[in-house]
């Protein structure tokens, strides 16, 4: 119940419950368009490389910074989302659909509690905060999205090929399975 205090009241709790809140609202209002410079500190962080990281960038490297890293992130979901969509099998989509869920609710409650939208939670920004908890399963799931991207670019190097991507036990006109590749044309 205190987070939601120092959410919803900052100033009001600002030694207390809304410290980190008022500390990187200050932070990213007062870094201007390039911000204050790479490892300027004026305003400190406890830990400022786990889920504050955004405001520490937005700090150094002010308005440009924060837009270059939201870019990046929006560019890596993007990816995500046209792999996901060029994938025949529904199973893959589902994975891929599933990372994508998950990276874009951390990305943003992690952004959405440093601009002051969300309560302080202590979701971590993928890829970019340094966490020991959340990193292995995004690592995990990311190995998994590269499989998935792996066969997907496999079965349209097929189908550009003039393959098909179907089983090659198909039944003749008789019913009986024959092997279409074994099969010679006379």
């Amino acid at each position: 119940m205190r987070r939601i205090y120092g959410w919803l009241e900052t100033e009001k709790y600002i030694n207390t419950w809304g410290n980190q809140l008022y500390t990187s609202l200050l932070t990213i209002g007062s870094s201007g368009l390039t911000g204050h410079g790479f490892r300027e500190v004026l305003i400190r962080f406890p830990e400022p490389q786990t889920d504050f990281i955004f405001s520490v960038i937005g700090q150094n490297f002010g308005f440009l910074g924060t837009t270059s890293v939201v870019a990046l992130l929006t560019a890596f979901d993007l990816k995500l989302i046209s792999i996901a969509s060029r994938h025949d099998q529904p199973r893959e989509r589902y994975m891929v659909a599933g990372m994508i869920g998950m990276l874009l609710f951390q990305q943003l409650v992690n952004m959405g509690m440093i601009t002051g939208l969300f309560p302080i939670t202590g979701i971590t920004l993928p890829f970019i905060s340094y966490a020991d908890s959340p990193d292995p399963p995004v690592k995990g799931n990311h190995a998994v999205v590269r499989s998935v991207h792996r066969s997907s670019q496999r079965a349209g190097a097929g189908r550009r090929n003039g393959k098909r991507n179907r089983s090659i036990n198909q039944k003749d006109q008789k019913g009986a399975v024959t092997n279409q590749e074994n099969k010679k044309k006379p």
